[in-house]
C-alpha cells in the first residue's frame, strides 16, 4: 500500500478513470485529489483519458479557464484533500457545463448598462444593508478566495 492508501498495482484496473465505481466522476475526483504519483505513472507514456483531462490532468496544479496556474497539492502550497476535491470538481464543472447549460445570448455574455430603475433599487438596498456588512470569511478552494494581482506576471494571491 502507498502513502495515499492506494494498493500498489491496483491502478491497472482503471481506478484513475473511476472505472469500477458507481459514479466514475466521483471516483476520478477522489483518485486525482490524492496527489499521488500512481496515476501519473500509469499514464506516463499514454494520452490522458478524457475524464482525467476534464478534471485538469495529472499535474500538481490545475490551469483555470483564465489561464492561471493554481497549485493544488500541499507540497507546492495547495490544498488538503477536501480542498483538492472541491477545486477539481469545479474544474470538471467548468469543462462540462457548456455542453448542457444553454447560452443566454448568441455571444455568450454581454456587458451593458444597468437600467436606471434597477440600479436605483440595487443602490437603495446596498445602502440599507451597508451598516450591517461584515468581511466574508474565505476558505481555500472556494471561488472568490483569491485575487488577481496585476503585477508583471499577473498572479493570484489569497484574499
Amino acid at each position: 500500500m502507498t502513502s495515499t492508501g492506494i494498493v500498489k498495482g491496483g491502478l491497472k484496473n482503471g481506478e484513475c478513470e473511476g472505472k469500477g465505481q458507481q459514479d466514475s466522476y466521483a471516483g476520478t475526483n477522489w483518485m486525482l485529489a490524492q496527489c499521488g504519483r500512481s496515476c501519473q505513472e500509469q499514464y506516463l507514456d499514454e494520452p490522458l483519458p478524457k475524464i482525467i483531462q476534464t478534471y485538469g490532468g495529472l499535474e500538481d496544479h490545475i490551469v483555470d479557464v483564465f489561464g492561471f496556474k493554481m497549485p493544488i497539492c500541499p507540497e507546492n502550497g495547495g490544498f488538503a484533500t477536501d480542498g483538492r476535491q472541491t477545486i477539481l470538481h469545479l474544474m470538471a464543472l467548468n469543462e462540462d457545463q457548456p455542453a448542457w447549460v444553454p447560452k443566454f445570448t448568441e455571444v455568450g455574455f454581454e456587458k451593458t448598462k444597468i437600467p436606471a430603475d434597477v440600479y436605483k433599487m440595487l443602490l437603495k438596498e446596498y445602502e440599507r444593508v451597508k451598516p450591517s456588512m461584515v468581511v466574508e470569511g474565505c476558505a481555500k478552494a472556494v471561488i472568490n478566495c483569491e485575487q488577481i494581482m496585476d503585477d508583471d506576471e499577473c498572479s493570484l494571491t489569497s484574499s
